[in-house]
């Protein structure tokens, strides 16, 4: 079912089904895992797709255009996909996403806004399930990132790479941390960089931050706050300041925002909220 609100600081409407991408007849036999949360993917025409997957089915999508017209179920293969879909929406409309399942993933896009979505290959990996966040790092590109379940570090991999870049899986440290990382892009020293941030091995946030594209460096994890109950969370504010949000042990959200005086990556005290 979905609900859309039509303009800023006005209610929901109603919720209305979209209906069932999967009928009883398919698919419904115990032994298979439930269907994975159906996603949600805006694109540039101003079209919006509904994304679900179910094991042994797989990935299904529906399509309501700018107009308000809506397609019928589209079928996009990939019987063995576990899970929900990590999507990515580039700063040029174009959407794509990665569908999960057991040693890798297979990889969906647009050629642009307002198309539909074909098969663009896979990636054979071994993947931590339900850790996987995306954010693009270059024109139209985006950048995927995951855990190994051998030690719970964080993996990237980019689908689309400039000519004679190698495509392969980069790993970027954070032994031990818990869930999809949090992903935003931000000037450090004048660089443009990608930050990381994650709940770590000790149950607090850690932030690490690198060259954008450039994983070869490595990424180096540093604590940033005290222990949070589950992931905290990251951002840009309206000044562009990386802002980390998190729930403390007792309950309260903090928040903590980059230093823009200090030319590096340095945040103020923590402010409990409310």
């Amino acid at each position: 079912v979905i609900a859309a609100q039509y303009q800023t600081g006005r209610p929901l409407s109603d919720w209305r089904a979209v209906g069932n991408p999967f009928p009883e007849s398919e698919g419904e036999a115990e032994s298979q895992p439930p269907p994975g949360d159906p996603m949600v993917v805006p694109d540039g025409s101003g079209s919006l797709h509904v994304v679900a997957t179910r094991f042994g089915v797989g990935v299904r999508g529906r399509t309501r255009h700018a107009d308000g017209k809506w397609d019928d179920w589209a079928d996009y293969q990939g019987k063995w996909v576990r899970g929900s879909v990590a999507p990515l929406v580039t700063a040029q409309g174009r959407a794509e996403f990665l569908a999960p399942f057991r040693g890798g993933a297979a990889y969906w896009g647009q050629d642009g806004p307002g198309s539909g979505f074909r098969w663009l290959g896979r990636m054979e990996a071994d993947v931590v399930e339900g850790t996987y966040s995306a954010y693009e790092t270059g024109p139209g590109r985006g950048t995927y990132f995951w855990r190994h379940p051998a030690d719970g570090s964080v993996v990237a991999y980019r689908p689309l790479v400039p000519a004679g870049a190698p495509r392969a899986l980069m790993p970027l440290g954070g032994a031990g941390g818990a869930g999809p990382v949090g992903v935003v892009r931000a000037r450090i020293n004048g660089y443009d960089c990608t930050v990381l941030l994650q709940r770590g091995a000790g149950g607090c946030p850690e932030i690490a931050a690198y060259p954008t594209e450039g994983e070869q460096y490595g990424a180096w994890w540093a604590p940033v706050g005290e222990r949070c109950a589950g992931l905290p969370a990251i951002a840009l504010d309206a000044r562009g300041a990386v802002t980390i949000a998190m729930i403390d042990t007792d309950g309260g959200l903090c928040v903590a925002r980059q230093d823009l005086m200090d030319a590096g990556l340095a945040f103020g005290s923590w402010c409990r909220v409310g």
